[in-house]
């Protein structure tokens, strides 16, 4: 049997991505637990956990560098340049 997925989150059915705000960054992103909704099937919700995690990543990030004074200078990925990324990581990794 396997365990319990991290950041995934089963409520009444629907399933939602979800990640905890560290204390010093809620000010800044507005939320404790920010949620990306998933839909209510549970394969489907399983594929695009992995995007929404990584976009709920992606704003705590800002976050974090918001705080540190650091410019942005980043753009959003769509899902085709993130998934040729993640296959040239996993490659490089062989």
């Amino acid at each position: 049997m396997a365990g319990k997925i991290r950041n995934l989150l089963n409520r009444d059915g629907r399933y939602f991505a979800r990640l905890t705000v560290p204390k010093e960054l809620r000010a800044i992103v507005g939320k404790r637990e920010p949620r990306t909704p998933l839909g209510p099937d549970r394969k489907r919700a399983l594929r695009r956990h992995p995007l929404a995690l990584a976009k709920l990543l992606d704003v705590l990030a800002d976050a974090r560098r918001s705080v540190e004074g650091s410019p942005t200078s980043r753009r959003v990925l769509s899902e085709v340049e993130l998934a040729h990324l993640h296959y040239e990581e996993t490659l490089e990794k062989r």
